[in-house]
């Protein structure tokens, strides 16, 4: 199975705490649960077209390939270098631990039953002169 995310990918957001009749409780920063709530639209619009989807209930292999928008800042030959590949996103506010933690934890319950099944994961982040996206592969384990 293969999904495409379209939207600048956003990494997982350290979690935000508040005290409500005397109890704390943790909940994510807005950014991250917006961009949650894009992931899991994209991925309901492609599983409508799948007839009587089940989240996987077995091990599964993943693999994440991020890209993300080319800043309009730099100049035309950068530009081009880092959409051939030559230049990769090595920005700080775009860690790729916490991206992939933002889309496993976005399809728990819709893709797979909790992303504890995932044995295999594989990410990359890459610049593209397109639409910024995340293209998720999911493959059965005794497939992978």
């Amino acid at each position: 199975m293969e999904i495409v995310i379209y939207g600048e990918p956003v990494p997982q957001g350290r979690p935000k705490f508040a005290s409500y009749g005397g109890h704390v409780h943790a909940y994510d920063p807005q950014k991250s649960k917006n961009y949650k709530q894009l992931v899991r639209f994209w991925v309901t619009q492609y599983l409508k077209k799948l007839d009587g989807f089940e989240p996987y209930e077995n091990a599964l292999c993943v693999d994440l390939t991020f890209y993300l928008g080319i800043p309009t800042s730099w100049s035309k030959q950068k530009r081009i270098q880092a959409s051939q590949g030559v230049i990769r996103p090595i920005v700080r506010n775009g860690d790729i631990d916490n991206m992939v933690k933002a889309i496993l934890d976005a399809n728990n319950g819709l893709l797979w039953v909790d992303d504890c099944i995932i044995t295999d994961l594989s990410a990359r982040k890459r610049y593209t002169g397109e639409l910024a996206r995340v293209v998720i592969k999911i493959t059965e384990v005794k497939e992978c």
